[in-house]
């Protein structure tokens, strides 16, 4: 979950430098929503990890 975060945080500093650097609008759209995929993954992770510790949770302390 983290590595997917930190791949994340250096594809949004990659689509920064696109900008900065005039890149073709589409490409920047294309690298976006190749990032909005990837954090809706993390997203899923994170709530999969959270409902599987809460039910832990729960079958230890009913």
């Amino acid at each position: 979950m983290i590595r997917r975060l930190h791949c994340s945080e250096g594809h949004l500093h990659g689509i920064a430098a696109m900008i900065e650097h005039g890149a073709d609008c589409q490409r920047v759209v294309q690298q976006i929503v190749a990032v909005q995929a990837s954090l809706r993954q993390v997203t899923g992770l994170v709530v999969k990890h959270h409902l599987s510790a809460c039910l832990e949770e729960q079958l230890h302390n009913p």
